[in-house]
């Protein structure tokens, strides 16, 4: 079953990818299996049943959910421009039609090079949909990209408080959360200029640590965990939380290779 809206801004009864909320639970909100109709904020709408041997297509930046009825196995995929560069002007036109969808933003930052202007475009999305993940990805990259340590700090504690009010509310389970912290600081770890910070460093660990603490069966967040600990210095520690990876996932060599260097002698 497929229930799809065109780009723009998702009404506010309408659950976003991410938040928790599944297509059945929201159709179950209720107490029971309720389909919505295509009236007031929903008027543009659409739903349909997909039959066997049907092919369903959805246009590009569609908003889309689909349920299964019964048993069912389906196959899809991505096609058209989509692996293409647009030209800017393009996009810019989309983003004035459609000031509140996010992933005309995050397009145009791909398309640009200069970080400052990256991040001026990213704020402007963040202020469009401020619990979106793959703006909080990019606000951390671009800022660790920059080497600016008090945009990083700013952002950090930003998007962790965003995080723990999800949590409390129960829109993210601690696991959940544990997931989105550890992806998005592994990959500020990875900046070259966040591993010269001995500041940018310190937070990373502080973020992984949240992760860890809220799941410790994460060897992502282990793993990371144990890395910057090293890059502070921290070796004991380090290798004490390598350890505690090999143990959640005993076949993790990049854990492996970084504990065998951190006991090795003369270290």
């Amino acid at each position: 079953y497929w229930l799809a809206l065109p780009p723009g801004k998702l009404p506010d009864d309408v659950p976003q990818a991410g938040h928790g909320q599944t297509t059945w639970s929201w159709l179950m909100s209720g107490g029971s299996l309720r389909f919505p109709t295509a009236t007031g904020s929903l008027s543009e709408l659409k739903q349909c049943l997909q039959r066997p041997g049907e092919v369903m297509f959805v246009p590009r930046r569609w908003y889309h959910a689909t349920m299964n009825v019964g048993i069912a196995l389906g196959f899809g995929g991505q096609g058209g421009r989509h692996n293409i560069a647009r030209p800017l002007s393009e996009v810019e036109a989309d983003i004035m039609d459609f000031p509140e969808a996010v992933h005309f933003h995050l397009e145009k930052v791909a398309l640009l090079s200069d970080p400052t202007a990256k991040m001026k475009v990213l704020r402007a999305a963040d202020k469009v949909q401020p619990e979106s993940y793959e703006v909080w990805f990019k606000l951390l990259e671009v800022a660790a990209e920059l080497g600016d340590l008090e945009e990083l700090t700013s952002w950090s504690g930003a998007i962790q408080g965003r995080l723990q009010r999800m949590e409390d509310r129960g829109a993210l389970s601690p696991q959940q959360v544990s997931v989105v912290l550890s992806h998005l600081f592994a990959a500020v770890l990875e900046k070259p200029a966040s591993q010269q910070s001995r500041k940018a460093v310190e937070l990373v660990r502080t973020a992984l640590q949240g992760a860890v603490d809220r799941w410790e069966g994460n060897d992502y967040a282990l793993f990371y965990l144990g890395a910057a600990l090293a890059m502070g210095g921290r070796s004991e520690e380090a290798v004490g939380v390598l350890g505690r990876c090999l143990k959640v996932k005993p076949k993790h060599d990049k854990a492996r290779t970084m504990l065998a260097s951190l006991k090795a002698p003369g270290r």
